[in-house]
């Protein structure tokens, strides 16, 4: 690989990440934003590399550096708003969340994030009101199938939860990637049919 070629390091940092080699993942990402400092894109994916490794202040602070570098950059806001939701501060979480339905203009997929952030704020009213909405439409946009999973998992609905996961890999969305090192998970982690589905999908466990 060229050592000069960041998208090359940020690629190859998430790969690492998703593997659980974390220590390596971060020198990654790291040559990457020495490469290209103002790139939005590897700003961001620096906060995630925080976030799924439970740092999420500094998740915040790559996620408001991006923000203040490129104000429209819609997956910036995704990032806050997991970021305020990690730290539980669920007011702020929900309402970067607004703002990046704003920026996207794809409701169902901020919809199914907040009922996410409801149900782990505990209320679970609007969380469900959210979803039984969200199910009489057609998903058509990648990863809203593990997002169906997250909110049910949120509410401790743990077969629902795995009922949409496996058909998030049915559709082959690719944010089942992270589902190795994502702690959202650890309640189902030692059910064998969530072994079995990451089994398919290339983890060992």
């Amino acid at each position: 690989m060229n050592p000069n070629y960041a998208t090359g390091h940020h690629w190859y940092g998430e790969w690492l990440l998703f593997n659980g080699r974390t220590e390596e993942a971060f020198r990654e990402i790291n040559l990457a934003v020495e490469l290209e400092p103002v790139s939005p894109g590897v700003i961001k994916d620096k906060g995630i590399f925080y976030y799924y490794t439970q740092q999420y202040n500094q998740a915040l602070n790559m996620g408001l550096m991006t923000l203040e570098l490129h104000i429209n950059f819609a997956p910036a806001y995704r990032l806050v708003s997991l970021a305020y939701a990690g730290l539980k501060m669920f007011d702020e979480a929900i309402a970067e969340n607004k703002k990046w339905g704003e920026q996207t203009g794809n409701k169902i997929k901020t919809d199914i994030a907040l009922a996410e952030f409801y149900a782990m704020a505990g209320n679970t009213d609007e969380a469900v009101k959210i979803i039984r909405e969200v199910e009489a439409d057609k998903l058509v946009s990648g990863n809203d199938r593990r997002g169906m999973a997250l909110v049910y998992l949120a509410l401790d609905d743990y077969d629902m939860a795995l009922n949409w996961l496996n058909d998030s890999f049915e559709h082959h969305e690719e944010s089942l990637c992270s589902i190795n090192i994502d702690r959202k998970w650890d309640p189902v982690r030692s059910d064998e049919r969530f072994k079995t589905l990451t089994r398919k999908i290339g983890f060992k466990n």
